[in-house]
């Protein structure tokens, strides 16, 4: 039972547990440490530490701004192009639609075209067909006439 893998991964984070506790609290009494020795030290001395301190913050403190500055100004370099290209893009399918708009109107003429034609063809077919019946109406009677 002691030899049970779940008793053995237990094992291993109770000890990783206890080590985390340990360097923690070896951290805080480090901490409290350095704290009374900085009390110990003459004014003097702590003040010119603490100033040491903060140009030391100041000067990291410039440099991130320094860092973030240029990443302002590469992301506003980026939004630009994207706006050139989004301008370039909104040109481009106004260009479409004009060529679309032109297109559509082409081939509905051409189909305005087409059916005017066919319409005076039927017509032509029609009145041909009228034209050509009456004739041929009299030549079939007469001929009928003639044989009978």
């Amino acid at each position: 039972m002691l030899g049970d893998p779940v008793w053995a991964l237990g094992g291993a984070l109770a000890a990783l547990a206890i080590g985390v506790v340990f360097l923690w609290l070896r951290r805080r009494i480090k901490e409290r440490r350095d704290i009374r020795l900085d009390e110990r030290r003459p004014v003097g001395e702590r003040v010119k530490r603490r100033l040491a301190e903060i140009d030391a913050a100041s000067a990291s403190l410039d440099a991130l701004m320094a860092d973030l500055k240029t990443e302002v100004d590469k992301q506003r370099g980026a939004l630009d192009i994207l706006r050139t290209e989004a301008e370039e893009h909104e040109r481009l399918l106004a260009i479409k639609k004009e060529h679309a708009e032109a297109l559509r109107a082409i081939m509905t003429r051409a189909d305005e075209a087409k059916d005017r034609r066919r319409s005076i063809r039927d017509r032509w077919a029609w009145s041909i067909g009228l034209f050509m019946s009456i004739p041929l109406g009299i030549l079939v009677n007469v001929l009928y006439a003639w044989l009978t």
